[in-house]
């Protein structure tokens, strides 16, 4: 039965829980090697040869009654044995699963239902636009808004790609990003599904595990979206799809080939400059693009907030109810995060750090120092004199403190609520750092958290600091979460949306520099989920 955003609770299918039993061999039963003794002559004590042949008559017939009288205890012995085990020690008939106490119920999988493939109907004269998507799910985001508002200002119908959770295909040149994107599909590999993660797999599954995707409608209300939009849902990311689903000829697809990341941007403005600008090195216009005639559009990339410059209100309208149309409505993950937030309190501040990987790992300190002195002096309003004094209570770092500009949201709540959960540390009891007993929410992607030294300054300051590692009850509804698609659980895919809707319902929330995944929170999730207008950025 399916369910909202396509979701069934339909009994998991054996293949969709990926497993492996390894053969280890045949047991066979060889009998004792003996070491065979020299055959003596025997000592004949009656020298009559009439006698042998009596000694021997009997001897055959001692072991013949012999074999018959074991063979006789043999059979008594099993019929023994069978009678007490099936009369005295045998199990009793167990009761109907109506009435069991003894056995838990078995879990039921939730599947996603795995995309449809099938070649959509296409109106005569329909133009189309297609686009390269690649890196983590906040540029894919970040992509899809632009690409949804471009094909609009088209007049193109968008051919749009489900999203990649896990291990991201990074950004490359347009020609070898567009072969990556020729292989990621997992069509033909399903037999990697039935093996094991921890065993040795074949060449062709050696990635299998490492990502998943999962239709957009199942995060969003896309269905708000598509009912404003003409967009299209690709079957798989090959060429064949497209031309042999669209039936269109390889000589009516127009393509911006590009060179490096921030070589296009489009503007809405008929007389916008089309030299290079502070960041891009080309200005495509909007019009023009509208007028030309080929079927297909190909583009790369189109991330980056500022990809499109619009100065028509209407266009930044559209693209303003694009982005507010992202924001995560999945009931399911909705019920975790409320429960999440019903543990910390109505009132608990939310950061995010981001230290794992790239640059961010590299600036990790600078960054958190950042978001500290955020948080404590413009957030919970310690002064200047008493931050200092704290941090320097904390002797964590080596240099002075780095405070980067950061704009704290509007705080719609000023008292504090204590946790249901247990504090971690004793609380403050000097009456001017009261405030850093408020809960504090920390979403990272740092494996450890708690033994992260970057991260100790919080653990440090705020005594009732939770991570999503002490909400293992209510994650528990993701565990039997499964794509039917490629049979991968979805849980650790799952996480980082989990901790971006939790932050969302923080009375405050201070994010990382230049990350989408805080940018995200910041300007869209938090302002929807508190009733303000989203951030405009680009």
């Amino acid at each position: 039965m399916l369910g909202p955003h396509g979701i069934t609770s339909r009994p998991r299918e054996a293949s969709a829980s990926p497993s492996v039993s390894l053969e280890k061999g045949r047991y066979r039963m060889r009998v004792p090697s003996q070491r065979l003794l020299p055959i003596r002559p025997a000592t004949l004590r009656n020298s009559d040869p009439r006698s042998r042949p009596q000694s021997s008559t009997r001897n055959n017939a001692f072991f013949t009654a012999l074999l018959l009288l074991l063979a006789t205890g043999c059979v008594v012995s099993f019929g023994i044995a069978y009678y007490l085990f099936s009369t005295r020690w045998g199990t009793p008939d167990l009761p109907s699963s109506s009435s069991s106490t003894d056995e838990p119920p078995q879990p039921q999988a939730i599947e996603i239902e795995a995309p449809q493939t099938a070649c959509p109907s296409v109106i005569p004269g329909e133009k189309f636009l297609v686009y390269h998507t690649h890196s983590g799910f906040h540029n894919q985001r970040i992509a899809l808004e632009n690409a949804i508002t471009l094909s609009h200002l088209l007049n193109r119908t968008l051919i749009m790609s489900p999203i990649r959770l896990g291990k991201p295909i990074r950004y490359c040149n347009f020609r070898s990003l567009y072969n990556h994107l020729q292989l990621s599909d997992k069509v033909g590999l399903e037999h990697c599904a039935r093996l094991s993660s921890d065993s040795s797999l074949p060449p062709e599954c050696f990635v299998y595990f490492d990502y998943t995707h999962i239709p957009w409608s199942w995060l969003v209300d896309f269905a708000s979206i598509q009912s404003r939009h003409k967009v299209l849902i690709r079957g798989n990311h090959t060429d064949r799809w497209v031309y042999g689903c669209l039936g269109i000829a390889e000589s009516d697809v127009l393509t911006l080939e590009e060179s490096s990341r921030y070589q296009y941007r489009f503007t809405d403005s008929p007389n916008a400059a089309t030299g290079p600008s502070d960041k891009f090195s080309e200005t495509v216009s909007i019009p023009k693009l509208r007028a030309t005639q080929e079927s297909l559009l190909h583009l790369g990339t189109l991330f980056g907030t500022s990809r499109l410059l619009l100065e028509d209100e209407e266009s930044a309208r559209i693209r303003r109810r694009i982005r507010e149309g992202m924001t995560f409505t999945n009931p399911l993950l909705i019920e975790i995060s409320r429960s999440i937030e019903e543990l910390l309190g109505s009132h608990f501040i939310g950061v995010h750090v981001r230290l794992g990987d790239g640059g961010f790992l590299e600036s990790g300190e600078g960054n958190t120092r950042s978001i500290w002195w955020t948080l404590v002096h413009e957030v919970l309003k310690l002064t200047v004199n008493d931050a200092i004094a704290l941090e320097a209570s904390k002797p964590l770092y080596s240099s002075p403190p780095v405070l980067a500009p950061y704009t704290v949201n509007t705080n719609p709540a000023s008292r504090f609520s204590a946790p249901r959960l247990q504090c971690y540390d004793r609380l403050h009891t000097v009456s001017q750092l009261n405030p850093l007993n408020t809960p504090l929410y920390l979403a990272t992607d740092a494996r450890h958290p708690r033994d992260d030294p970057s991260l100790m300054i919080f653990f440090k300051t705020f005594p009732c600091t939770f991570t999503l590692a002490d909400m293992v009850d209510q994650l528990a509804p993701l565990n039997d979460l499964v794509n039917g698609a490629d049979g991968l659980k979805l849980k650790p895919f799952l996480l980082p949306f989990v901790d971006a809707m939790v932050l969302s319902r923080a009375w405050n929330v201070v994010g990382t520099t230049s990350s989408t995944f805080s940018a995200f929170v910041v300007d869209v999730l938090w302002p929807r989920f508190h009733g303000f207008d989203v951030r405009e950025r680009g």
